[in-house]
């Protein structure tokens, strides 16, 4: 079984999640596995990935069989009670079911790059207010940066 990290948060908007600190990170955290940069943020949308860790466990067909948290204490280690990644991966290595296949991960949310086509859903959902009124905009064909 491989592990691998990935970083997929905003690094223009989030500066100290840039190539350069997961570097120094990894260093400080003694990483043994790879740590990539999803620049694109392809991979933790594909995934559907939200949060900071979010734990993906594949089986050899390349198959979700886990999506969540490494346990459930992450601020104090010697207080887990669940150790919810190494149980999945048990059970992938064994070829067994996992007991429970999805938990709620525990962190941060990932920091996605605001891409125009967010913009533009946002824009024709939003409700407005003006004095005090609130109404919702027609939907529009006209792109976020042709807007005025």
């Amino acid at each position: 079984m491989q592990l691998v990290g990935i970083n997929a948060n905003d690094s223009a908007g989030y500066p100290e999640d840039g190539f350069d600190n997961m570097v120094k990170r990894s260093r400080k955290k003694q990483f043994n596995f790879p740590y990539l940069r999803d620049e694109t943020q392809r991979v933790a949308r594909a995934y559907g990935a939200e949060y900071t860790p979010e734990v993906f466990v594949l089986n050899s067909k390349q198959e979700v069989r886990y999506i969540g948290r490494v346990d459930d204490n992450w601020q104090h280690p010697d207080k887990v009670r669940s150790h919810d990644l190494r149980a999945a991966i048990d059970a992938v290595l064994a070829h067994k079911k996992v007991a429970n296949p999805v938990t709620h991960a525990i962190g941060c949310t990932i920091k996605w790059k605001l891409l125009e086509r967010d913009l533009t859903r946002w824009w024709c959902r939003a409700p407005r207010s003006i004095d005090g009124r609130t109404s919702t905009p027609q939907r529009s064909t006209k792109s976020w940066a042709s807007r005025s």
